[in-house]
């Protein structure tokens, strides 16, 4: 007889970041394995910057500078920016700084398949 069983597709049982400032660089919090749903899958981040000024990003756990990392579009109040991350290595070494000060970050966290 085969049995059911739970695969990914869900989110994450703790929260993501939420209003995070960043006007000096942060990273995520990459959730610990008990934080997980059973099987979950591959990890990704759905990050949404607020704000009104530009920002930089790496993905080498390289801390960016105003003048370091690939810049990001300045967001509006009607359209914040999206970042989506898939795969826990890239989500761990991502790190994120304002151009200047004023943005803030939320970030959210879900499982799945590759497809």
């Amino acid at each position: 007889m085969v049995g059911t069983e739970e695969v990914g597709g869900l989110p994450c049982t703790v929260a993501g970041g939420r209003g995070v400032v960043i006007d000096t660089a942060q990273s995520i919090t990459v959730p610990t394995g008990v934080q997980r749903p059973k099987k979950a899958g591959i990890m990704t981040c759905v990050i949404s910057v607020e704000g009104t000024v530009t920002f930089r990003y790496t993905y080498s756990n390289t801390a960016p500078t105003a003048a370091v990392g690939l810049l990001g579009a300045a967001p509006t109040a009607s359209a914040p920016i999206t970042i989506t991350i898939r795969g826990e290595q890239l989500i761990a070494a991502f790190k994120i700084i304002g151009t200047a000060t004023g943005n803030t970050m939320s970030y959210d966290f879900f499982f799945g398949a590759t497809a």
